[in-house]
């Protein structure tokens, strides 16, 4: 009364491209989750690298430092937009 351990049918290539698109969204949403966890959302008051509002010094480290992170912030959430839509057209896909 056991299951039949048979060979398994090779998937057709539509489901093969459904399933491979789903992974990919998936792997895509956890990236970008975790950039931006760690580098914040790109839409932010820059501080132009103003150390503090009364001396007004620039500090080109910190405008560096902004610059970058707000070009990782843009990463992450073009990674989340595109595992989005990955994930739709599979889910589109198999109906």
């Amino acid at each position: 009364m056991g299951l039949s351990m048979g060979p398994r049918q090779p998937l057709p290539a539509a489901e093969r491209i459904n399933r491979w698109l789903n992974l990919i969204g998936l792997f895509l949403n956890v990236v970008g989750v975790l950039i931006l966890f760690r580098y914040g959302m790109p839409f932010h008051v820059p501080t132009g690298g103003a150390v503090s509002l009364i001396t007004e010094t620039r500090d080109q480290a910190t405008i560096a430092l902004e610059q970058r992170y707000e070009i990782y912030g843009y990463i992450g959430l073009g990674c989340l937009i595109v595992g989005t839509v990955s994930q739709m057209i599979a889910a589109w896909r198999a109906q």
